[in-house]
């Protein structure tokens, strides 16, 4: 489960037109967001501020829905302490990152 589901959330960006070069625009601010520094409380403000930046980028038409309910729910989860921003979103996200970054990569979008 925790590398399948990446996996396949990375096969689903990759259809839906998400490159691995926006995905990681996202990861790296959410990476910097964590690596203030700051109390969790104004972390978890300046996590929660990526829904709106993603659905503005769903709206401008540069990233797709399937990208804005991926971070609307797992934003939620990552809000919830600071073990679940470090250890479970960002962990996740990366492991997303990577495989999309394959799967871009590989023939036929590396589809077995």
């Amino acid at each position: 489960m925790i590398q399948e589901w990446p996996e396949r959330l990375a096969q689903t960006f990759l259809r839906e037109g998400l490159t691995s070069t926006q995905l990681r625009r996202f990861f790296n601010r959410s990476r910097a967001i964590e690596q203030q520094g700051l109390p969790f409380e104004r972390l978890r403000e300046e996590i929660l501020s990526l829904k709106p930046i993603v659905a503005a980028s769903v709206g401008r038409g540069t990233a797709p829905e399937v990208f804005k309910v991926f971070i609307d729910k797992n934003v939620d989860l990552a809000v919830e302490s600071p073990d679940s921003l470090s250890r479970g979103f960002l962990t996740h996200f990366q492991s997303v990152v990577a495989y999309l970054k394959y799967y871009e990569k590989s023939p036929k979008g590396g589809r077995r």
